[in-house]
């Protein structure tokens, strides 16, 4: 098929990446809107069993591998062979609360896709790394193997960092992020890296294995917006792009390791006030309107580069932190319901209620030392901290995301 079929008008990412589609696929568009509302059942259907209190753990690792073909694949076919497994999976209502893991040395029994394997093992590692007293898996982390060589890992990145998606019909960019995230979370979080080393095997975590690691992750930083993202293979030649979910995982990460540095910040913050009125993950909004995920997600870019800003930015992070702010208060919360969620953007209703915390507490709304960007006291944040823990005991919500919302609440 000629590549100059379809031929993007404009750079708009999203655009963009739906022309490359329908150069692999002419009916893309509307087969994906056919299975659009699907996906969202989907994950509705496993909202509701949450507030029934059943995770529904194996049915949501195979909705995970459902989601990732029905937003980032042409593979229609594969996406409803996926559904089907998926709502067999739901015949079985007594499914564990936390997945054991898997021989290969994953948490991901149910998933075959290798980047979703080590999205759920560096998830599954964040809760081991932080018992008491802490103990070691029962199996080496052998699928990582592919890893262990910084040579084969940067091969590995770099081909996942620039899609094709006319040649392959695939959008490489959630595993991309699954991956480059993960090992960033490996190589630069000291309570994790101490866990891999002290408890764990198959997985070689030197001090030149994450020394090279960051020299790639600089070298992936675009020099122009300061943003990390995928890149695509257009007409118009390879075009980056400026993605705020890696950006910020970057970032964090990063600046866990305390003594490594964080470049382009000036660009940074100019790249994020430039991209605000963009569709998630290459600006804040979803569907057009503000979601608590990414609010939080620009807030702590605030945060992280506050000291890098000019007194006219700070002015207007100020501003836009407020913002944020009344949306999570009146918008996103109601008395009746608790954090409403949204399941065409979040996988599970704890998530939800996860992100809308940890916003909060990341704008030190419940605590005055973390109010980086005001002198405003807010006193009626006790009752509220109140009215978010008696919704999610009245919801039962006891699995590991609400469990780390939980503690968050609590501890900020």
């Amino acid at each position: 098929m000629s590549r100059v079929r379809f031929r993007a008008p404009f750079i708009n990412t999203s655009s963009l990446i739906e022309h490359q589609f329908l150069q692999y696929d002419p009916a893309f568009s509307e087969e994906k809107a056919k299975r659009d509302p699907q996906l969202v059942d989907m994950e509705t259907t496993l909202g509701e069993f949450e507030k029934q209190g059943k995770e529904m753990m194996i049915s949501r690792q195979h909705y995970f591998e459902s989601k990732w073909l029905e937003e980032y694949t042409a593979y229609f076919r594969h996406f409803d062979e996926s559904r089907e497994i998926f709502l067999r999976s739901l015949e079985d209502t007594d499914q564990p609360d936390q997945l054991e893991q898997a021989p290969d040395g994953s948490w991901g029994r149910y998933l075959h896709l290798f980047f979703l394997k080590l999205d759920q093992t560096v998830d599954a590692i964040n809760d081991l790394s932080d018992d008491d007293p802490q103990v070691s898996p029962e199996y080496p982390l052998s699928f990582m193997a592919r890893l262990n060589n910084p040579q084969v890992r940067d091969r590995y990145i770099k081909q996942l960092l620039v899609s094709d998606i006319a040649e392959t019909g695939i959008n490489n960019r959630d595993a991309l992020n699954a991956v480059a995230s993960g090992l960033a979370q490996f190589c630069f979080k000291k309570r994790l890296r101490k866990y891999i080393r002290n408890f764990t095997t198959g997985f070689d975590l030197t001090d030149e294995y994450i020394d090279s690691y960051k020299k790639l992750v600089d070298w992936w930083q675009d020099e122009t917006t300061g943003y990390w993202g995928a890149w695509y293979k257009t007409d118009l030649g390879i075009v980056h792009t400026q993605d705020l979910s890696i950006t910020y995982h970057m970032i964090a990460y990063i600046r866990k390791a305390k003594t490594l540095p964080i470049n382009y910040w000036n660009k940074i913050i100019a790249t994020t006030f430039a991209i605000k009125e963009r569709p998630y993950p290459y600006g804040w909004m979803h569907d057009g309107h503000m979601n608590d995920h990414n609010n939080y997600d620009v807030a702590k870019i605030f945060r992280y580069g506050w000291n890098e800003m000019t007194k006219g930015q700070k002015s207007r992070a100020s501003a836009e932190i407020q913002d944020m702010l009344d949306y999570c208060l009146n918008v996103s919360w109601s008395d009746d319901i608790g954090f409403k969620g949204d399941p065409t953007f979040y996988n599970s209703l704890s998530s939800a209620y996860y992100f809308a915390v940890s916003l909060l507490c990341t704008i030190g709304y419940f605590s005055k030392d973390d109010r980086f960007w005001t002198d405003r006291n807010f006193p009626e944040s006790e009752e509220f901290r109140k009215k978010i823990l008696a919704k999610m005991d009245e919801l039962d919500m006891d699995d590991r995301i609400s469990e780390a919302a939980r503690e968050r609440l609590t501890g900020c």
